[in-house]
């Protein structure tokens, strides 16, 4: 009887270790690190399947530190495709979690909670895209960083509203815009009347920008720090006043 074959074993796949924190104080969970050098390898498609589950008990539950990680890794090697999807899986994930935390702030409802939440989002981004030493806490209590975040456009937009009192004179009942809109001789009565019947439609937000903005003559900039939000929020209060102005016009 011939003696069977022996083939040798292969040897058991080490992993690399995680590449560590640029701050030496700081470390990340011993399960985040176990996670992140065995999905290394791993085919972005899986990770990204991974990725959709939000019960963490649930057997290939990924961890949201983790795919901070995974995602900056591809980012350092060039490969900015697949650290993008895994950011958009990582927004699908907290979608819900920001959503419960603006509506704690019944105050700034509707067009305050859709900025506050495109805010929150923003610096989501940054956050993740952020290579530096500031941004990588994230990789260590991602939830804690989003929570710290979503609280910080919050307030911003609390105070938002608390500021809507210092601009009273564009917002009181039954105020006059005629009163406020520049002589400008080829501006009729009539067409006098109809602009301040389309700034009468206008976001409170929206009207007191658009007339700082076209009337004052403020810079974009002025009006950011009058109202202690950023460049961009004022472009987009401005385009949203120039758009419902043109919708009003059309109809």
């Amino acid at each position: 009887m011939p003696e069977p074959t022996i083939y040798p074993q292969s040897p058991a796949r080490s992993h690399p270790s995680p590449r560590p924190l640029q701050t030496p104080e700081r470390y990340r969970e011993a399960r985040v690190e176990a996670q992140i050098a065995r999905l290394r390898d791993c085919p972005l498609a899986e990770i990204l399947r991974r990725a959709q589950g939000n019960d963490e008990s649930a057997p290939g539950f990924v961890y949201a530190e983790t795919l901070t990680y995974l995602l900056r890794e591809h980012l350092r090697s060039g490969q900015t495709e697949p650290a993008w999807k895994i950011a958009e899986a990582l927004l699908a994930r907290v979608a819900s979690y920001v959503a419960g935390e603006i509506r704690k702030w019944p105050s700034f409802a509707g067009a305050h909670g859709e900025d506050c939440q495109r805010d929150i989002y923003h610096h989501l981004y940054e956050a993740l895209f952020d290579l530096s030493a500031k941004s990588e806490f994230w990789e260590v209590r991602f939830w804690c960083c989003l929570h710290r975040s979503s609280l910080n456009c919050a307030k911003k937009y609390q105070r938002l509203t608390q500021n809507e009192m210092h601009v009273a004179p564009f917002d009181e009942d039954g105020e006059d815009f005629l009163a406020r809109l520049p002589d400008n001789p080829g501006l009729s009565t009539q067409d006098k009347l109809e602009l301040n019947e389309a700034l009468s439609q206008l976001d409170h937000l929206q009207r007191a920008a658009f007339l700082l903005f076209y009337q004052e003559n403020w810079p974009q900039q002025k009006i950011a720090r009058y109202f202690n939000v950023d460049d961009r929020t004022i472009r987009n209060w401005l385009t949203r006043a120039r758009k419902r102005l043109q919708e009003f016009y059309n109809d």
